[in-house]
């Protein structure tokens, strides 16, 4: 059985979107490897045998100061993260046949790189974010394309999770496409049973879960909503769960549709989940700079498991459009402002219209046991 040394700097204590992706992926590969998982480590709860917590200093406060002033180095420097590195590699015993690194965070490479070196082992880097075609990030790409293009002439295995990312970074990088493999992202395993009989609010109500950024916007929402009557307006509801920007928190007061919004805090996915299950529709929102986004929002690998109708606001060019390949009528661009409207007074009309639109088959690619399956597929075959 293959030694597998698993650089998670995102566990579950930290809950984020990496943290679920690293918990639901090593579910399946620890059966399939013989696994250690190294992590920062943040409480003092404790995971097993095979579970290397390692606590560094906090900086986190003095990084957002600084990459603030010096935007072209997010992604590619952290003063807290390279500490937590350089004092986990020093911690690291023993002999692995491979080291397999997720990121973000991407500036562990150069420590990944040293510690498989020294075992003589494969070098595997799973892309969960893109680097140099980030449109969350501003500044210059040159540092970006720079630790990119290391990763990618330096790692054995380059393993992507979005469709589009993975098509551009074959054409950039051509001669190395080879080493460069899709699979998609992981959905919870622990949502086995949705109640699809729940009753729903009494307003029709649509749900977005997770982070609303300044790119990630809601300009096209708000202009849809108020192009509607007031008749329509006061049936509908939009639940924002996560974090929302005060620009975004700005722009929904300056609306004058605070009627129409909810802004919702963080909260545990089994109360998150009762949302989603009550719900009518659930939002997907993409940034729709530079008219394109390669990123893939995994909170459609859940949504996809409640079987609702997902509408999609993106660009013409975008990851997300294919899931909703036969579900034209759910994808809405920024062009599409009176497209929105419409269908949203149809949704009034009748809450049921579009709940069979998607084909939530397609939601078997995201289950941990195919999905993390074609991981280990790829790993081994880098032993022939």
């Amino acid at each position: 059985m293959k030694r597998v040394l698993n650089i998670y700097y995102c566990w579950d204590e930290t809950g984020n979107a990496n943290s679920n992706q690293n918990r639901r992926q090593h579910s399946v590969l620890s059966r399939m490897f013989s696994s250690t998982v190294v992590y920062r480590k943040f409480t003092n709860q404790e995971y097993g045998k095979d579970f290397v917590g390692v606590r560094s200093a906090n900086l986190l406060l003095f990084d957002r100061i600084f990459l603030k002033l010096f935007q072209s180095l997010k992604l590619v420097w952290s003063v807290h993260i390279w500490l937590w590195g350089h004092k986990t590699k020093n911690k690291i015993k023993g002999a692995y046949d491979v080291v397999l690194l997720t990121g973000t965070p991407y500036m562990l490479f150069g420590m990944a790189k040293k510690i498989a070196k020294k075992s003589g082992a494969r070098l595997v880097v799973q892309m969960y974010d893109p680097l140099s075609m980030n449109n969350y990030v501003g500044g210059s790409v040159k540092y970006r394309e720079r630790l990119e293009r290391r990763i990618v002439e330096q790692s054995d295995l380059v393993i992507i999770h979005s469709e589009l990312m993975h098509r551009l970074m074959c054409q950039r990088y051509g001669s190395h496409c080879q080493k460069l493999k899709f699979t998609p992202f992981c959905s919870d395993p622990d949502i086995t049973n949705p109640d699809y009989l729940v009753a729903r609010n009494d307003r029709i109500t649509l749900v977005h879960a997770g982070n609303l950024q300044n790119d990630r916007n809601i300009n096209l929402l708000i202009e849809a909503i108020r192009d509607l009557s007031l008749e329509y307006r006061e049936r509908i509801n939009i639940q924002l769960i996560g974090a929302t920007s005060s620009a975004i928190a700005r722009q929904i007061a300056d609306s004058g549709l605070e009627e129409s919004f909810e802004q919702l805090p963080f909260m545990n996915k089994e109360k998150l989940y009762g949302y989603f299950e009550r719900a009518d529709v659930l939002l997907a929102i993409d940034s729709m700079k530079d008219e394109m986004n390669i990123f893939f929002p995994s909170k459609i690998c859940e949504y996809l498991l409640f079987s609702k109708p997902i509408f999609l606001l993106t660009p013409p060019v975008s990851e997300t459009r294919r899931i909703f390949q036969n579900s034209p009528e759910l994808c809405f661009s920024q062009t599409e402002k009176t497209k929105l409207t419409k269908t949203l007074q149809a949704l009034v009309n009748d809450r049921h219209t579009f709940d069979k639109s998607l084909d939530y088959s397609c939601a078997e690619q995201f289950a941990p046991q195919q999905a993390a399956a074609n991981t280990a597929k790829y790993i081994n075959e880098l032993f022939g």
